[in-house]
């Protein structure tokens, strides 16, 4: 796709044809004419190495979908589709006829009687490409004389001739009756082979030459030829000029690879050359753009034989081996000599008299006469010395004073002059400075507005009717308040601070900068050879424009030099929570500047390793202020936009979250008390509104916020394991974290996830592995909540739990009886689905800890009792179940050696109660896992004891077994 893109753009004409195309389509996403045109204008007025094609790939639809970009697409079917999906857009307008002049010609298909018949039939086709046969030619030449050569229809084929009456033999064949501008010549490097029945790639040589003249190939150079060789006359009025079938080699479409993965890329001559130089050839391979000599077109294009150096494994020498050359030319443009001709009413202005604009009010200008200019010229000293002087570099105060007379001159158009006048009349001179005045506020509200790269208007002249457009702008920095001038944010010229008086200092340099990038801007725009751009598509990549230049400036290491040293102007102090906020705290304005700037700036810079050192700064200062806290936590709230892309996106910043979870750990001590109002407000108001944190806890909203957008499907088909971490880097040592964390319902909400999507459900047919990267960390933070509860009346703390033995709280209610009495559909799903084993086992061996009847009633026969009797245990679905019995029997604490015996007999049990009911099937998977469990020596050693050995010989026997010894 991008090489064919590269080669319509570059073909001036056709790119003339889409850019003053009108559009009535009502959807411009779904318009593929919209996309090009601001693909095409972009590549023409942007200034960035390279313009993004997502907008066009969603617009460029297949069979109703979007175009699948990881899918490669055959570069000729490309070709013509596009073109079939502008002819539709196009349909009833004189740009769809321009179009079809530059790549549209006509092929006639004859049937030309022989053998005493001379009658013949013709019928035209239109077409976009030609295709030809390369297989054993080794010319484009001898590949065109093939598609015109035809075939004699003779015998039972003979064509039956209404003239005549009668079957006659007859030449069947295609020629070219019209020719385009633009010849556009297919290939055909892939083929079927009937005997393997798979498409494979011809990659036999075929050059093609630099000049190409078509008329032996057209319907009357074939004529003109046959009547030569017949002796005959011809009509020599038939043949057009000569200058008509002259083409020129401009460009070539390169597939390389095979027929099951390959690359296409093209080599395009330039149409306009640089002042000074002559037409260079460029080699366009997606965003690399190199100079190409054209003497390397034979070897980069005409395929063939090479010599290639391998190592013969037998004698461990290289040797040279011939090989087919993968890189072969698959599309030929050729152009012809003499230029087309547009129609006139399709033609738009430059951008030089309207900015680019395709308005019919701004017309070419007239020639002015010599006296006219003398006139101007005096005019234009007098206002000169009339002007105010410039105010010098950073002078804010002044800089609306400056004289705008650059732009003025070029973009006001001067009234024409009749009979040669070579004085005026004052009041002449005032009414045309009144229409010029008229004029200039015009173009002046065509400048799109930027909050930062406005063009400065003099205020004495424009000061009522000053009009500008607002642009929309994707810019993260687009964030910082600026006024209407450009100028920073009147508050901050108010603020007397330090920090303020440096920012001023800076922006000034900066806005003055801006302002020269503008002018130069400007200049750029109005070159002449460009192509006039519908207005709306212009202000967008204007505006776009502006946006890159600003990031520059922005991004700019002296600026974040700046910053870092304003904000380490404070050392973090430990400070108290001011609910009020009565207290002035330079400390906060402090943390909140440099919050912001980390947020909607840095966040956005490519060094990852000064963006850890900046979020670092920030959390010691957040762990020691409350108050910066509440103001952070409020901000997300209110602002949730920035949450979703921390946190939900697969670009969020894990050193960004660490700042939250920094701020919410810090937070959360301090409002235990608001936890129930705050609960009691979260169950009966709308918390997809704005949110007054007053009288609230920031932590538990926020936490709430999080649990709800997770609710959303969007959001789940973006989480990930950033998005659950967060949750236990709140919670690690903080108990009012974890009670907290039980008050929102976090374990029932991440329940609902994991059985709501169906994934871990018996009766999906999907697999439940597919998730288990993603759900993973889920599980991982249910574990460590389940992990923070006391356990009966537990006189020691277990080795996995997750806080000091005093802090440990009491597992809710309705989370006990999610875990304990719905274990079949929500811990049974998730062990079989081999989610997380390590955290299920972790739930486990804290579950058993100093607890028989925890280990008995409920791991060994609620769960692992129905693993062991409901999966294959030669299947790979036994393991998380054998991991989880493993695990148990491992804990070390004062009841290991009778949880062992425990589980022997319950084993044994299990045994003996499926061979009673002779199922034999249960049987055998139970001695299959037996004999895996037979290697862990605690287990080994209480089989020995007592009379398990002699009741497990016993079972096996009697189930066909013979086990002479245990292990």
């Amino acid at each position: 796709m991008n090489s064919l893109l590269q080669q319509l753009f570059l073909t001036t004409d056709f790119r003339k044809v889409v850019l003053q195309a009108p559009n009535a389509t009502q959807d411009k996403s779904d318009s593929v004419l919209h996309q090009l045109q601001c693909l095409f204008a972009g590549l023409q007025e942007g200034i960035t190495k390279y313009q993004e094609t997502t907008s066009f790939c969603r617009g460029y639809k297949v069979n109703g979908q979007p175009v699948n970009t990881s899918q490669q697409m055959d570069a000729w079917e490309f070709f013509n589709t596009l073109l079939d999906k502008l002819e539709n857009e196009l349909r009833g307008t004189n740009s769809l006829i321009s179009m079809r002049k530059i790549f549209g010609g006509n092929l006639t298909n004859q049937l030309i009687g022989v053998q005493g018949c001379d009658h013949k039939r013709e019928r035209e086709e239109p077409f976009y490409t030609i295709s030809v046969d390369i297989k054993q030619k080794e010319n484009l030449e001898s590949a065109l004389e093939l598609f015109v050569q035809g075939e004699m229809l003779t015998g039972e084929n003979k064509y039956m001739c209404e003239s005549c009456g009668e079957p006659v033999s007859t030449l069947k064949r295609c020629c070219i009756k019209d020719l385009p501008h633009m010849l556009v010549i297919h290939l055909k490097r892939f083929e079927f082979d009937y005997d393997t029945l798979d498409r494979k790639k011809v990659s036999s040589p075929c050059s093609f030459p630099m000049l190409l003249n078509m008329e032996p190939y057209t319907a009357e150079g074939l004529a003109r030829k046959e009547a030569e060789k017949a002796g005959s006359d011809f009509d020599k009025t038939l043949i057009k000029p000569a200058s008509y079938y002259e083409y020129e080699l401009v460009g070539t479409v390169v597939h390389t690879g095979g027929i099951d993965s390959g690359h296409y890329y093209s080599f395009i001559k330039e149409r306009i050359p640089i002042k000074g130089n002559s037409l260079r050839w460029f080699e366009f391979n997606d965003t690399n753009v190199r100079l190409f000599d054209q003497s390397e077109i034979p070897e980069e294009t005409f395929g063939g034989i090479v010599d290639v150096e391998i190592l013969d494994k037998e004698t461990n020498t290289k040797k040279v081996v011939k090989k087919e050359k993968s890189n072969n030319a698959y599309l030929l443009f050729y152009q012809r000599v003499t230029p087309l001709q547009i129609p006139e009413e399709v033609k738009l202005e430059s951008p030089k008299s309207a900015r680019g604009h395709s308005s019919p009010k701004h017309k070419q200008k007239t020639k002015r006469s010599t006296q006219v200019r003398e006139i101007e010229s005096k005019e234009k000293v007098r206002d000169k010395e009339s002007k105010p002087k410039k105010s010098s570099e950073g002078d804010l105060e002044n800089m609306d004073q400056e004289p705008n007379g650059e732009i003025e001159n070029k973009k006001t158009e001067e009234p024409n002059v009749q009979n040669n006048e070579t004085t005026k009349s004052d009041s002449k001179r005032k009414e045309e400075g009144e229409v010029e005045e008229k004029k200039m506020k015009k173009e002046k509200e065509g400048v799109p507005k930027d909050t930062l790269q406005d063009i400065k208007e003099p205020k004495k002249r424009l000061h009522k009717t000053k009009k500008v457009l607002p642009v929309h702008t994707a810019s993260p920095t687009s964030r910082i308040k600026w006024n209407a001038s450009g100028i920073i944010d009147p508050k901050l010229e108010e603020d007397t601070s330090i920090t303020s008086i440096i920012a001023k200092s800076y922006l000034k340099n900066l806005y003055n900068a801006k302002s020269r990038i503008s002018s130069n801007l400007n200049k750029m725009f109005s070159e002449q050879w460009k192509v006039g751009i519908p207005e709306n598509i212009f202000r967008l990549v204007w505006a776009q424009n502006v946006d890159y230049l600003f990031d520059r400036q922005i991004f700019d290491s002296d600026f974040f030099g700046f910053v870092w040293r304003v904000l380490n102007l404070y050392s973090p102090k430990q400070s108290k929570l001011d609910g009020e906020g009565s207290t002035y705290s330079p400390s906060l304005h402090m943390i909140q500047y440099g919050t912001k700037f980390l947020f909607q700036v840095y966040s956005y810079c490519r060094d990852k390793d000064s963006f850890v050192m900046w979020a670092a700064r920030l959390k010691s200062y957040y762990q020691v202020n409350p108050d910066a806290c509440r103001w952070l936590l409020t901000l997300l709230l209110n602002n949730r936009e920035l949450v979703e892309t921390l946190l939900y996106s697969e670009k969020s910043k894990l050193a960004l979250c660490e700042v939250i979870v920094t701020a919410i750990s810090s937070l959360a001590p301090h409002e235990r008390h608001l936890y129930p109002v705050t609960s009691k407000w979260i169950k009966s108001n709308d918390t997809n509104k704005q949110i007054s944190t007053e009288g609230l806890s920031c932590s538990m909203l926020f936490i709430n916020l999080l649990l709800s957008r997770l609710l959303e499907k969007y959001v789940q088909r973006s989480v990930t394991d950033q998005y659950f971490n967060c949750f236990i880097a709140f919670s690690v040592g903080v108990p009012e974290i974890h009670y907290l964390l039980y008050e929102c319902s976090l374990i029932q909400v991440f329940s609902r996830l994991l059985r709501g999507t169906g994934e871990f459900a018996y009766e999906n047919t999907t697999s439940p592995t597919q998730w288990s990267s993603r759900f993973s960390a889920a599980i991982d933070v249910i574990a460590h909540l389940f992990c923070a509860t006391k356990i009966g009346s537990t006189p020691s703390r277990p080795p996995t739990a997750t806080l000091p033995f005093d802090d440990m709280l009491e597992l809710p209610e309705k989370d006990f009886k999610l875990i304990f009495h719905k274990a079949q559909k929500f811990l049974h799903p998730i062990i079989q689905a081999d989610i997380n084993s390590k955290a299920i086992i972790r739930m486990g061996k804290h579950h058993s800890w100093e607890s028989l009847e925890n280990t008995s009633e409920f791991w060994f026969k609620s769960i692992i009792a129905t693993g062991f009797t409901t999966v294959n245990p030669k299947s790979a679905a036994v393991k998380p179940y054998m991991l989880l019995f493993k695990g148990i029997l491992e804990i070390d604490d004062t009841l290991s050696i009778k949880r062992t015996d425990d589980a022997v007999e319950f084993f044994l049990n299990l045994l003996k109660e499926h061979l009673s009911e002779k199922d034999s099937e249960t049987s055998e998977k139970l001695v299959n896992v037996l004999g895996k469990f037979l290697d862990m020596d605690r287990f080994k050693q209480s089989i020995l004891k007592k009379d398990y050995r002699t009741q497990l010989m016993n079972y096996l026997s009697s189930a066909g077994v013979v086990l002479t010894k245990p292990s």
